[in-house]
Formats: C-alpha cells, structure tokens, sequence
C-alpha cells in the first residue's frame, strides 16, 4: 500500500532498535521503513534505573541520557540500527553527630535504589538525644540508644544526631530568710557527674540549729558550714533551719525612784530595749550604771544592737531645787542669780525700783503678775520643783515739744518722748538766706545762734519746750566797673563799658546780670574786652556775666587791652575734645603777670598790655592729679604779620606784641586730659 510513495530504485531499509535489562524501547526490534522517510523511538529506564547509553548504528555513543528519551532517524537511506543500555540507581545517605553521641554507620553511606538503611544513634553517658533531624526535618529528642530506617529509597537522604549534656537542679532555702543566707541561692544547675559545694552562713544574731538535705536532718552545724554533693545524678534538696539568739539584760533601782522593766529581760539579738528611770517625789536621779559604767544622771537609756548580755542599775538622791532671780536694769531683785532651796521650803524675795523706774511686771514661772508697787515682795511656798521669778522694770518718760519759725527747721520736731534721767538734743537749722535770731527754751530766750546749732537737754527730770526763730538775711552789694590795663599792671579806670555799672543791692540768693562792650574805640586806639575778673579773680571772657543764688557781697571788673595787647587760644586733647578748667599763665622777661582758666568750649584771653622791651612766654603747666593733663604742642601765629612759632611741653617762650606788626598772638595748644 505505500510502494506508490517509495522513490524508484531505493528498496525498504530496516532500523533495529533493542534495549538492555532496565528499560524498553518503543517500537522494538526490526522496524522497516521506506527509504528516505524519518522514524522517531522512545526509550523509558525501569523505576530505579538510568539511561546510561544510547548507541546509534554500534558506534555512535550518545551516552547517559535523561528518561524518557526521545530520537529520530531522519531522511533514512541506509539500514540503521538504535540501542538502549540502563543501569539500576545508587544513592547517598550522610549521617552525622554532634558531641555527646554517635551515630552508627557514621559518614557517606551508599545505597542501592529501594533498598532498606538503619541507623542506631546512642548518646554517651551524661547526655540525652536532644534532637535527631531527618533530611533537614527536626523529629525531636529521642530516648538513647534511638534507631532509624530509611526503607524503599529512593533519592539522597540524610540524618543528624544533636545531643545536649544532662542537668540536674539543687533547690536551696534557709528558714527564716532573714537569719542567714546559703550560697550559691537555689534552684541551682549541676551538671551531670560533677559535684556541687554549698556554704551555710548564719548571720551575726542566729545559730544554725539544723540542715536538711534530700530529707535529712544533719542536725546543728557551726557557722559557716559547707555540704557538698559529689557526682551528681539525680535532683537534691538542700534547707537551712536557723534560730535566733536571745541575751538577758538585768536592771536594778536604788531608793528614791525606780527602773522600768525592772529585774531580768529577754532581749532577741539585734533588738533594742529602752529603759526609764523615774525618781520620787523631792528626788532626783544620781546617776545610772551601764555594765559598770556611769552614764550621769539620764532618765531613760537604751541598750540599742543587743548582741550580749547587759545589766543597768539607777541611783537617786535627795534635790535641792534652783530658784533663779533676774531683773532687768532699772531696779534690784534680793537675792539675785540661783539659789539652792532643799524641797519644800519657802524663799522670799525683795523686789525695789531705781529712780526714775517703775516695776512695770513681775514675772514667775513665765507667768506674769503684771506692775507692783515698789518695794514690793514675793515668797515661794513649799518647793517642789525648779522655779524663776523675774522682774521687769521701766523707765519713766517725759514730753519735749519742739517748732521752729519760717525760715529753718529744728530737729527732732514736735513731741519726743525721752526716758527718764537721759539726755535729748536737738539741732536747729535755717534756710538759705536765713539766720538763727532767737532760742526759746522753756518758754526763756536765749537769743540768737550761730547756724547750725546743737541744744542739749540733759538728765531730764521734766517736760520741756524749745522753739527757734529765724530771720531774713541780705540784702548784698555788687560793685561793677571796667578798667584799662596798663603795662605796669595797673589799672585805669574807664565809664559806660559795663551795664549796670557802680552799685547794685541784691536780696539773698537773688541773681544780677552785667553786659559788656565787647570792643570800643577811643581816639585812633580800638581796645578790647581782654578777660573779667570777679573778686579779682580773672574768669576769662564770659560776657554776659551773671552772679546766681547771691549770699555775699561781691565786685566784677571788665578788663579792656588795645586790640594788639591780647593773648587767644584754643585747648584741645588728642582726640580733639576741648579742655576747659586749665590755668594758662603769661610771663614777661620770665616774670609772672597774670593768669586764666580755659572756659568749658577750651577758649581763653589773657591781656598783655606790654612795653617796647617786652618779652613774653605762655605756660600750660601739666597737672598730676586727677584728672592729670600734659602739654604736648602749641602753635602761635599772629592778627597781623609775624612769623608763626611751634613748640612743645609747657612753654611757648619769648615771642613779641607790638602795635607796630606783631598784633593779637593766637596760641592753640595740644595734650592728653580732659575738663576739670
């Protein structure tokens, strides 16, 4: 039926196709196909078996090939021939272990495809399995020695053994707590085989009355003790029984009072006990003994800390009680300080007043009985504690009342009280413009004072009275004038350059005004305010002039120089500030002729009315105390022509004014200061 497709002249080939024992090939065996066609075959390994070879035609190996395999003869032309080799399947099984066991076989274990592998795993002595894992899966602790089968396998396997080293627990107590302690503290961890030593130590007030271990009674043991457990192999138990120690403390109490507790006390170790001491009615407490040794005479002592045993007696002795006396100044109190007084006796006491003192309170046991007349007396009946009386004296007080007048104040003013027997003063002041003109003591003048004055009224016995009286002062004279000044020094006198000019009257602390001409011109000579003294003292130029605040008679001169006889300048500080308050001095022929004071904006005027033969120096002398200032430079030039001059310190020397050229010298200086 398929001859119609074969090609003309090629017959039907034959591919043998076979397969070893493991597995089958499909088809198989002599398979015909016509020339030139193409035939797939299909080889499949038996379960447990691999495709280890694929021969094509007896010599053409493809080698292990996966199952299934698939290969096609294409284009056949010739006979062919295909063969299948299977080989059956070996695995691995690793086993392994950590420390503390071992698993048998151990390492890389061959083993055929579905064949059986056991495993015995045994932990060595002191160890549990703690965990077996199969293949990665963990299947937890095991009893040693532990077996494990791996049955039909059929891929890799693996199997680990872990193994952990057995612990037993100590449980430990010490009964009571606070009686000691055991150590190491429970629950303890042992190790297996290993031994466990565990100390016992009482603590200062307990004895160890017993030991228990795993329900034994080792009965009282000294302090510290150790017990040890040797090999350990199972859990133990382990108690301390402690007891507390108690020491006796015997009190005794002579005649006069008693103890409390008396006689023999139980006192627990550590424990305090506190003991009172109570005297009898007119006793008192002698002293108390503590094992032998005095304590004074305390009321109560505690034994604090017990730790042996103790004894305390008390002794008592009859009081003599102390009554205590004061009394302030001012009066007497009889007898005075302490006074020893046996119990139940009385005591008298005199009490006076001092002159000028009242007993203004009397003062028993903090209780008062308030003022007494003097002399005055006071008993204390049947003593039977510690008592004080005191007495509170005060002084009497008299009025003193003081005014003053318009014009002044007198101090203190008004009423002052002041204690009997002392002295009082007062000071009597007037205002500005205002005298003391009289002093009234007691309703008696004594006439005017000088300001401020000071009465004393002393050892006052009365009430007394004191008024001041005040009285305007002024009105002042103010001479004004203007001069010329000559060469010489001298001055002449010239009219109508000052306003107001000649006498003026000014009331206390008034103020009066003077102007001056500024310039004037007499004939061809012009002259010029050169400086103004005020009570002959030169002031510089300040025009206009005011007197402020007058409270005394006073003169102002205005000083005139031709316009070339005339010293000016400017005082500066290295910052370039002005200086005022400097006394700037002019010389002639190194004689002194006058002096000025720099104003507050550092300007100055000196006059220099000089004679052919004139030779004139400018001194700015330094000044050392505060605040200090030092000349450093000067520089003079001239209104006219003339040649400019520098120098430097405190001198500017030798240099001429003349009408003729050199007119009107300007004098500058520089230093290191300020105002004064």
């Amino acid at each position: 039926t398929i001859s119609q497709y074969l090609p003309i002249g090629c017959p039907p080939l034959t591919i043998t196709a076979k397969a070893g024992p493991g597995g089958y090939i499909d088809p198989e065996g002599y398979i015909q196909i016509p020339c030139g066609w193409s035939k797939t075959f299909n080889v499949t390994a038996d379960l447990c078996h691999t495709i280890s070879d694929i021969n094509i035609n007896g010599y053409n190996h493809l080698g292990p090939q996966p199952s299934p395999f698939t290969y096609t003869f294409t284009d056949v032309q010739a006979n062919e021939s295909i063969e299948a080799f299977f080989s059956i399947k070996n695995y691995t099984v690793v086993s392994s272990a950590g420390a503390g066991g071992r698993i048998d076989p151990s390492g890389s274990i061959k083993a055929t495809c579905g064949s059986n592998l056991t495993f015995t795993i045994t932990a060595d002595h002191c160890y549990n399995i703690s965990s077996v894992q199969i293949n990665g899966t963990n299947i937890g602790p095991q009893i040693s020695p532990f077996t494990y089968t791996f049955t039909n396998i059929t891929s890799d396997q693996s199997i680990h053994a872990d193994f952990s080293e057995m612990q037993y627990i100590i449980n430990t107590s010490v009964t009571p707590t606070a009686g000691g302690f055991l150590t190491p503290t429970g629950p303890v961890t042992v190790r297996c085989g290993q031994n466990q030593t565990f100390t016992t130590t009482a603590n200062q007030c307990y004895n160890i009355t017993d030991m228990i271990v795993d329900g034994t009674h080792l009965g009282s043991q000294g302090s510290p003790f150790q017990y040890t457990f040797p090999n350990v192999q199972s859990n133990h138990d382990i108690q301390a029984v402690l007891n507390l120690k108690y020491y006796p403390i015997t009190s005794s109490a002579g005649s006069g009072g008693n103890i409390s507790p008396l006689g023999t006390t139980m006192i627990p170790c550590g424990g305090d006990q506190t003991y009172t001491v109570t005297p009898y009615l007119c006793y008192r407490i002698q002293n108390v003994s503590v094992d032998g040794v005095f304590q004074g005479p305390v009321v109560q002592f505690v034994f604090s800390g017990v730790l042996s045993p103790h004894t305390i007696s008390a002794t008592f002795e009859g009081i003599p009680y102390i009554i205590t006396s004061s009394a302030n100044a001012g009066g007497t109190i009889t007898p005075l300080g302490n006074t020893a007084i046996l119990c139940g006796q009385n005591q008298t006491y005199n009490i006076e007043a001092n002159s000028c003192f009242n007993i203004s309170n009397i003062i028993i046991n903090g209780v008062s009985l308030g003022p007494q007349s003097s002399p005055y007396q006071y008993t204390f009946t049947n003593i039977t504690a510690n008592q004080a009386i005191q007495a509170v004296f005060i002084q009497r007080s008299y009025s003193i009342n003081s005014a003053a007048g318009t014009g002044g104040i007198i101090s203190p003013s008004g009423i002052t009280t002041v204690p009997c027997g002392l002295n009082q003063s007062y000071t009597i002041s007037s205002n500005l413009c205002y005298n003391i003109s009289n002093l009234i003591v007691d309703g008696v003048s004594e006439g005017g004072k000088v300001n401020p004055y000071v009465y004393n009224f002393t050892n006052v016995q009365a009430n007394h009275s004191i008024q001041s009286l005040f009285a305007l002062q002024g009105p002042y004279t103010i001479i004004s004038n203007a001069s010329v000044l000559n060469p010489d020094g001298s001055l002449t006198t010239v009219t109508g350059k000052i306003s107001p000019e000649g006498v003026r009257t000014v009331i206390c602390g008034g103020s009066q005004t003077y102007t001056m001409v500024s310039t004037y011109s007499e004939g061809k000579t012009d002259y010029v305010l050169s400086t103004v003294l005020i009570d002959g003292i030169p002031i510089g130029i300040i025009n206009p002039y005011t007197f402020l605040n007058v409270k005394a008679g006073h003169t102002i001169t205005a000083v005139y120089t031709t316009t070339c006889e005339l010293v000016t300048g400017n005082i500066v500080n290295s910052t370039g500030a002005p200086v005022g308050g400097l006394r700037v001095e002019l010389y002639d022929n190194s004689v002194f002729q006058r002096y000025t004071i720099s104003l507050p904006d550092g300007s100055y005027s000196l006059p220099a009315p000089v004679s052919s033969a004139s030779h004139l120096s400018i001194k700015l002398p330094n000044i050392v105390t505060t605040p200090t200032w030092t000349s450093s430079t000067s520089h003079l030039h001239y209104l006219g022509p003339g040649n400019t001059q520098d120098s430097t310190g405190e001198w500017l020397n030798d240099f001429l004014i003349n009408t003729g050229g050199k007119c009107h010298a300007f004098i500058d200086w520089t230093g290191i200061g300020v105002s004064r």
